[in-house]
């Protein structure tokens, strides 16, 4: 009996892995360049249940582009896959604008705009996954997989900007940014860095269109997210004010993928991201210098937003 037993086990083992890739081993390093479009979010809401618009101030980062360049390595072994990128941002490029938005009286007008030029200062991603690839029909594969994310930006405004607000913000007469009775000024430099953590569960399906093409599909969603985020204001006091926001199931993203198999060592890889991750919020803290984390405030929170989409190329070497 205990024979049988051990002998139906072997088989489902022999079974499921030569069910789950066809070859034993296979190691792809690919050098990849990658041009990132999208924004980061940055929010601030009042605590107080007595106002019409909680939120107080939101400030967008675009990320117009974001160019990257990396490696993307992927082992296989007995259908188990291990894959991890890592990528550089290009420092001191121009990637757009930042927009800063106030509502000083807490209602819906928007009284302070203002515009300013952003300056990448540093920029890397670091992304792993780890899953197991089942052979279907036809050559096609599916790979359901967990995985794991960080993310890091830094961003300059050095040269500040310049908006329209509310003259007397403090009174009862509400005043919108783009009235004729606001005024004019001019904002000072602003710094901001933001980490971000994602973990990830999802799944991949893989198929040859022809036997040198081949495409897959790649939906993951975030079963938790981090943002620990500092944004320091030059005209503000100098203060730094820092951000941990974080959420449950708040991320997600799509990865479509086309790889020309040029010969059985050499292939071109073309994919196309999006990654969203809606808003998530935490507590925010004001301290005098950086790498502090500061006082809590206690009549405001934070929220944190990000929505991105990359277009990648590489060239795919295997072994």
């Amino acid at each position: 009996m205990n024979q049988r037993r051990l002998a139906l086990i072997l088989s489902c083992i022999v079974s499921l892995t030569a069910t789950a890739h066809p070859q034993n081993f296979s190691l792809s390093i690919m050098p990849v360049f990658s041009v990132h479009l999208g924004h980061m979010g940055e929010h601030l809401y009042t605590k107080s249940s007595a106002v019409e618009n909680p939120q107080t101030s939101y400030l967008q980062w675009e990320v117009l582009p974001l160019c990257t360049a990396g490696l993307d390595a992927n082992i296989n072994l007995f259908g188990a896959e291990l894959g991890v990128r890592f990528s550089l941002g290009f420092p001191k490029s121009n990637i757009g604008s930042m927009y800063d938005s106030d509502w000083f009286s807490n209602t819906f007008t928007k009284q302070s705009f203002s515009v300013s030029k952003e300056i990448l200062t540093e920029a890397y991603h670091t992304d792993a996954t780890l899953g197991y690839s089942f052979a279907l029909p036809k050559g096609a594969s599916i790979k359901p997989f967990a995985g794991f994310s960080y993310h890091f930006i830094n961003i300059s405004a050095p040269a500040g900007g310049s908006g329209t607000q509310d003259p007397n913000r403090t009174d009862s007469n509400v005043i919108a940014y783009d009235s004729p009775e606001a005024e004019s000024f001019t904002t000072a430099q602003i710094d901001y860095w933001r980490e971000s953590i994602f973990v990830w569960i999802g799944g991949s399906l893989c198929t040859k269109l022809t036997p040198t093409l081949k495409l897959s599909l790649t939906l993951a969603l975030s079963p938790f997210s981090s943002v620990l985020s500092s944004d320091h204001h030059y005209n503000n006091g100098g203060n730094y004010f820092n951000d941990k926001p974080f959420g449950f199931f708040c991320a997600a993203y799509s990865d479509v993928r086309a790889r020309l198999i040029l010969n059985e060592h050499i292939g071109l890889e073309l994919g196309i991201k999006v990654t969203v991750l809606s808003t998530v919020y935490g507590k925010t803290y004001t301290a005098k210098t950086a790498g502090y984390l500061g006082k809590e405030e206690s009549n405001s929170y934070a929220g944190a937003s990000q929505h991105d989409a990359s277009v990648s190329f590489g060239v795919a070497f295997t072994f």
